[in-house]
C-alpha cells in the first residue's frame, strides 16, 4: 500500500518546522521533493497514528521518536501528554534523510511549535544504540494509554553499527516487554517491524493482531496491534473486509426477508421500537425499519455507522457504542443480535451482554439472535482453515447455545436460512472470505494457493459464479 499524495496539512507543518531548523532554505518545492522521497515513511507514520485511536485525555508514549515525523502527527490529536523517547539531538545526523538540526534553540523552537496548549511534552535523547526503550522505567508502569513503537530498523540492522538482525530483534522484544508493562489495562501498542519477525512477536505476545502489511523498498514490513489483555478488539481492516464480504453474501437479504415475515406474522408493529445490536453496515437494520416505528442501530465501528447513516432512513437512529456501555430509558419490543454472541469465547461476557439486554427489552418483547449452523460447506472449509491458522473458533449455533445454557438461558431455532457467498472467480471468492480470518489476515493471504485448492473442493458454481453455501439460523433467547 502506498499513499500517492502527501497530505497538505502535514506538508505545510513539515515545511514550517524545517524552515525554523534551517534544514530547508528554499521554497516548498524542495520540501515536497523530500516528502515524496519519504512517501513510504509518511504512509507508515499515518497508518500507525490513524489506527491508534488517540483521545485528548490520553497519555501517549512514542518510542524511537527519531526526527519526529510521527510526533507531529500525534500532536494533531492533542493528547493530554505525549512522551517522546529518543528524539534526535540538535546536530545529530538523521539516518533517514541526512538532515542536521543546527542549534539547540532551533530544535527547541521546533518542538515547542508541535504541541497544543493542554499537552505536555517530555523528551529523551539516545545515548547508545539500544535506546531508552530497552531500559525499563518504573514511572511508566500501568500509566500509558497508547504506545507507538516504530524502531529505526535500518539503523539497527545495517553494518554501520555491526548489529546483527538477531540482536536487533532482541532489542525489539525487550522494548515490547517494557511497553506491555507500561500500558493501562485497556491500552494497546501499535508497532511496526519486518514481516519475518512477526511470528516470534505473535508467539511472545498473545493478544497480537495484524493491521497491515507494507511492501517496503528493501523488505516487507508489518504493522501490529498488541493488547495488554484479551477482549474486544477492532481490527482496522474490519470495515473494508466486512464490506467486501457483505457485498458478496446473499445472507443479509435472505435473513432480512425472513425476519420481516416472522415479525409481521399476526401482529402489527407500527408503534413498536427495535434495537439492532452489532448492526454492521445496516443491511438487516434496513429491513427492520420497514416494519418498526423506530430502529436504534448500535455499532461500535465508526465507518460502519457512517454506512448506516448513508441509507437516509428517518426511522433509523444510529448510535456509535459498545452494547456493554449502552443504556436507555425506553424498552424495546425487539432486541436483535446478529452474530454478536459469536464474538466472545467466555460465558462471563455472554452473561454481561444478556444482563444488559434484559434491561432493554420490554416485558412482552422478544430477543432474537442470528448465527451460522455447522452443517454447511462454508463451515467445513472454515474449520480446516482455522485449524491450519491456529485460530480458535468460538462462533456458530453449537458454541452460542452452549454459552447461553451456561448463563442460564435457552434458545430455540425459529427459522433456518440458506444463502451463499460468491465470487466471479474462485480467487475472488477466496478474497471475499478473508473477513472471517481478519485476525490472521496476513497468513491467510500468504497461503492463497493452498486455500484456493481447498476452496475448490467445497465451492460449487451457479450461473457462472463460484459460490460456497452457508446455512444460518434465526433463534429466540429466553431466561430459563
Amino acid at each position: 500500500m502506498m499513499i500517492n499524495n502527501i497530505d497538505d496539512k502535514y506538508l505545510e507543518s513539515t515545511y514550517q518546522k524545517h524552515r525554523k531548523c534551517k534544514i530547508i532554505r528554499g521554497d516548498k518545492s524542495e520540501c515536497l521533493e523530500n516528502a515524496e522521497r519519504m512517501t513510504l515513511g509518511y504512509t507508515k507514520a499515518k497508518i500507525i497514528v490513524d489506527n491508534s485511536d488517540i483521545k485528548n485525555d490520553h497519555v501517549v508514549l512514542n518510542v524511537f521518536s527519531g526526527a519526529g515525523g510521527i510526533v507531529r502527527l500525534i500532536s494533531l490529536f492533542n493528547p493530554k501528554m505525549l512522551i517522546a523517547l529518543d528524539m534526535l539531538n540538535p546536530g545529530y545526523k538523521c539516518s533517514k534523510n541526512n538532515w542536521y538540526y543546527d542549534t539547540d534553540n532551533a530544535f527547541n523552537s521546533w518542538i515547542d511549535d508541535i504541541y497544543q496548549f493542554d499537552s505536555t511534552i517530555k523528551i529523551t535523547h539516545p545515548l547508545f544504540i539500544q535506546h531508552d526503550a530497552t531500559e525499563y522505567n518504573p514511572a511508566f508502569k500501568d500509566a500509558i494509554d497508547r504506545i507507538i513503537l516504530d524502531p529505526p530498523l535500518g539503523i539497527l540492522t545495517n553494518d554501520v553499527f555491526n548489529i546483527s538482525k538477531v540482536f536487533a530483534e532482541e532489542i525489539l522484544i525487550q522494548s515490547l516487554n517494557n511497553a506491555i508493562s507500561y500500558l493501562k489495562s485497556d491500552g494497546f501498542i501499535i508497532c511496526i517491524m519486518p514481516f519475518s519477525w512477526s511470528n516470534r512477536v505473535k508467539q511472545t505476545f498473545h493478544y497480537c493482531y495484524d493491521i497491515l502489511r507494507l511492501n517496503g523498498n528493501k523488505q516487507d514490513l508489518i504493522i501490529l496491534k498488541i493488547m495488554k489483555q484479551g477482549g474486544s478488539i477492532l481490527n482496522p481492516l474490519y470495515p473494508d473486509l466486512f464490506s467486501r464480504y457483505a457485498q458478496h453474501h446473499t445472507g443479509k437479504q435472505n435473513i432480512g426477508n425472513e425476519l420481516v415475515e416472522l415479525l409481521k406474522h399476526n401482529e402489527k408493529r407500527e408503534n413498536d421500537i427495535a434495537i439492532d445490536i452489532g448492526a454492521g453496515n445496516g443491511e438487516i437494520t434496513n429491513y427492520l425499519a420497514d416494519i418498526f416505528y423506530r430502529v436504534d442501530a448500535i455499532e461500535r465501528n465508526i465507518e460502519l455507522t457512517n454506512a448506516i447513516r448513508e441509507k437516509n432512513r428517518n426511522n433509523i437512529n444510529v448510535v456509535l457504542c459498545d452494547i456493554l456501555n449502552y443504556s436507555s430509558n425506553e424498552k424495546y419490543n425487539l432486541v436483535l443480535m446478529s452474530y454478536l454472541l459469536d464474538s466472545y469465547s467466555d460465558t462471563t461476557k455472554t452473561i454481561e451482554i444478556m444482563t444488559n439486554v434484559n434491561k432493554l427489552v420490554a416485558n412482552d418483547g422478544i430477543v432474537l439472535g442470528i448465527t451460522y449452523l455447522h452443517d454447511c460447506a462454508w463451515n467445513k472449509f472454515s474449520e480446516i482453515v482455522c485449524n491450519d491458522l491456529n485460530k480458535h473458533r468460538i462462533g456458530g449455533m453449537k458454541n452460542v447455545e452452549r454459552r447461553l445454557s451456561e448463563a442460564c438461558y435457552k434458545c430455540h431455532i425459529l427459522k433456518t436460512v440458506d444463502s451463499y457467498i460468491w465470487g466471479n472467480t474462485i480467487e475472488e471468492l477466496f478474497f471475499n472470505l478473508s473477513f472471517f480470518y481478519k485476525s490472521k489476515i496476513s497468513t491467510y493471504l500468504d497461503n492463497k494457493e493452498k486455500y484456493i485448492k481447498l476452496l475448490d473442493k467445497y465451492a460449487s458454481t451457479l450461473n457462472d459464479l463460484f459460490i460456497i453455501n452457508v446455512k444460518e439460523a434465526i433463534f429466540s433467547i429466553r431466561k430459563n
